[in-house]
């Protein structure tokens, strides 16, 4: 399966990130080095911190996939932050409790993330898919609800029913 409308894995290291407002964004991001990180407890942990952090800051949390060397997600800022500020307390939150488990310390993640605006619904669903999909496609799985560290279990359609309540109002 084919990332949706770019490479997540080639491009610059920081790249500008545009400030759509509170839209659903689909973003991906490396474990520094590529190291194979999200694997076991340390994997359990970041969907954990992942949680915790939707709930503390506020943030719609559509799909998510933390595979061994790097994480997908579909997110929607809080109104309050911006695609930046939340990845930022995702990344921050996460390398923080995964460093202190596996008793290391220094970068988690490679500078950086990319992102795409998902401007219609079939974006939207399009960059669900794929992130739902992308353990099957890394053979880590046979069905999407089978790999636990991810949203392709339905864990995150509570977020998706309010964003589109949201649009609604």
């Amino acid at each position: 399966m084919n990332p949706p409308e770019h490479a997540a894995t080639k491009g610059p290291r920081r790249p500008p990130h545009f400030d759509a407002g509170c839209v659903p964004y689909f973003v991906s991001t490396r474990a520094h080095r590529s190291r194979r990180i999200f694997v076991g407890r340390a994997a359990e942990i970041a969907v954990q911190e992942l949680g915790d952090q939707r709930n503390r800051h506020g943030f719609l949390l559509r799909a998510f996939a933390f595979m061994p060397d790097h994480a997908h997600f579909v997110v929607v800022p809080h109104v309050s932050s911006n695609v930046s500020g939340t990845m930022r307390i995702i990344k921050g939150s996460i390398a923080r409790r995964v460093n202190e488990h596996l008793g290391i310390s220094g970068p988690l993640w490679q500078e950086g993330f990319f992102d795409r605006v998902a401007r219609t619904r079939g974006q939207l669903h399009a960059y669900i898919e794929y992130v739902h999909q992308n353990p099957v496609a890394a053979r880590l799985v046979d069905d999407v609800s089978a790999y636990p560290y991810s949203s392709g279990d339905g864990r995150c359609m509570a977020d998706y029913h309010a964003f589109f309540e949201e649009q609604v109002r």
